[in-house]
C-alpha cells in the first residue's frame, strides 16, 4: 500500500492516481493531462486537451461510457494513454476514441485506447506506435505511405478488413502478439510492402491475408482458414495452421522454414467457431504442438517467453490502480485526507 495525502481546497474529492506515468513525466520534462469527460479531470474533453497540449506530452484519458473525439486530424506527436481492454476491474469502461473515423498522421503513441471506428491517414506517415489497443474499424494508409510504425499486443475485431494498405508504400512496420479476427490486404508487386508479423493469431474463417506481397509472418497461429491462396513472394516461418493447407505454404512463389498445418494448437479455452469473445484463453495446453515451435525454442502465437500480450489488456508500461481506500469519512474545508492506493502491474 502506497500512502497518499493531499490537501482538500474543497470537501468533495475527485481525483485520478498515476502512479510511476507521473514520475516519466518529470523525468522527461513533458506535461500530464487527465482527460475525463465524466467531470472529473483536468479537461473534460479529449478536444480541448488536444488543442492545449504540446509535442511530448501525454494524455492520460479516463475510461468512459461516452466517446471521446477531436475536431480535425490528429497531427500532434503525444503519448495517449487508456484503460486498456477487457481488464479485470471491479468497475471497468475503456478509453473510446470515436464515433466518426480517426485521421492520424506522425509521431504519436497510443496505449490502451479504443478506436471504435476507422483509423485512416490524410497524409505520408512514420513512427506511428499502438500498444494495448483494441481496434473495431480497420487502420487504412489509403494512397499514403506509412514507415516506422508498430502495432503491439492490439486486438482487431472487425471480422472484414482490419489492416488495408491499399494503394501505399508501408516500410519496417511490426505487427507483433496481435490478435486479427479479419483481413489484412495489400495490393500488388508495384508497391514497397515491408510488414512483419510476428507471433500473431489469425482468426478469420476465409482468407486473412488478401492480396499481400512480400510479407515476413513468424511464429504464428492460422486458426481460420487456408491463409495461402492470396499471398505472394513471402516468408513464413515456423508457423502453425489448424487446418489443412496441403503442405503448400510455397505457393506463388513464397518461401517456408519449419512451417505446419493440420494441426489444432489447442488452446486453453477457444472455440472453433464464432466471433472474437472477451472470455477467451490463448494460452496453450499442455501437449500443444506450438510450444516450443517458434524461431527461439519459445512457442508460437501470442504467449512466448518474450511475449507481454494479455488478454486483459492492460497497457504494459504504467502500473493499474487496483484499489483505493479513502481513510477518513468527512474531511473539512481545507483539511487533509489519507487515501490507501494498491496498484500492480499489468496482467
Amino acid at each position: 500500500m502506497e500512502i497518499l495525502t493531499k490537501k482538500l481546497n474543497k470537501l468533495n474529492l475527485c481525483f485520478t492516481v498515476t502512479v510511476g506515468l507521473l514520475a516519466y513525466s518529470f523525468a522527461s520534462k513533458a506535461t500530464v493531462m487527465m482527460v475525463n469527460n465524466a467531470g472529473a479531470g483536468q479537461y473534460a474533453d479529449l478536444n480541448t486537451a488536444y488543442i492545449a497540449a504540446n509535442v511530448g506530452d501525454t494524455l492520460l484519458i479516463s475510461g468512459s461510457a461516452n466517446e471521446y473525439s477531436i475536431t480535425g486530424n490528429w497531427a500532434k506527436n503525444l503519448v495517449v494513454i487508456g484503460s486498456g481492454f477487457n481488464s479485470s476491474k471491479q468497475v471497468f469502461k475503456e478509453a473510446k476514441i470515436g464515433p466518426a473515423t480517426f485521421f492520424l498522421a506522425s509521431g504519436s503513441r497510443f496505449l490502451g485506447i479504443l478506436f471504435s471506428s476507422n483509423v485512416n491517414f490524410k497524409a505520408n506517415a512514420n513512427s506511428v506506435y499502438f500498444e494495448s489497443c483494441k481496434f473495431v474499424g480497420d487502420v487504412w494508409s489509403d494512397t499514403y505511405d506509412l514507415s516506422n510504425s508498430t502495432f503491439l499486443n492490439c486486438l482487431f475485431t472487425n471480422t472484414n478488413s482490419n489492416l488495408r494498405f491499399g494503394t501505399s508504400n508501408v516500410n519496417s512496420i511490426l505487427v507483433s502478439h496481435c490478435i486479427l479476427s479479419g483481413y489484412v490486404t495489400g495490393s500488388n508487386n508495384n508497391f514497397v510492402f515491408d510488414v512483419n508479423f510476428d507471433h500473431c493469431l489469425f482468426l478469420r474463417n476465409s482468407d486473412c491475408l488478401s492480396n499481400v506481397y512480400n510479407a515476413v509472418v513468424s511464429n504464428s497461429i492460422f486458426f481460420g482458414i487456408n491463409p495461402l491462396v492470396n499471398v505472394y513472394n513471402s516468408s513464413f516461418n515456423n508457423n502453425l495452421s489448424r487446418l489443412s493447407v496441403s503442405n503448400k505454404w510455397t505457393l506463388n512463389g513464397n518461401t517456408s522454414t519449419h512451417d505446419t498445418d493440420a494441426v489444432d494448437p489447442l488452446f486453453v479455452n477457444v472455440p472453433l467457431v464464432g466471433n472474437y469473445a472477451t472470455t477467451w484463453d490463448f494460452h496453450l495446453q499442455n501437449g500443444s504442438p506450438a510450444i516450443g515451435w517458434d524461431s527461439n525454442g519459445s512457442d508460437a502465437g501470442l504467449h512466448d517467453i518474450t511475449s507481454s500480450f494479455d488478454e486483459a489488456g492492460e497497457a504494459q508500461n504504467i502500473p493499474v490502480i487496483r484499489q483505493m481506500i479513502l481513510q477518513t469519512a468527512t474531511v473539512p474545508q481545507n483539511g487533509s485526507v489519507t487515501v490507501k492506493v494498491r496498484s500492480t502491474k499489468s496482467r
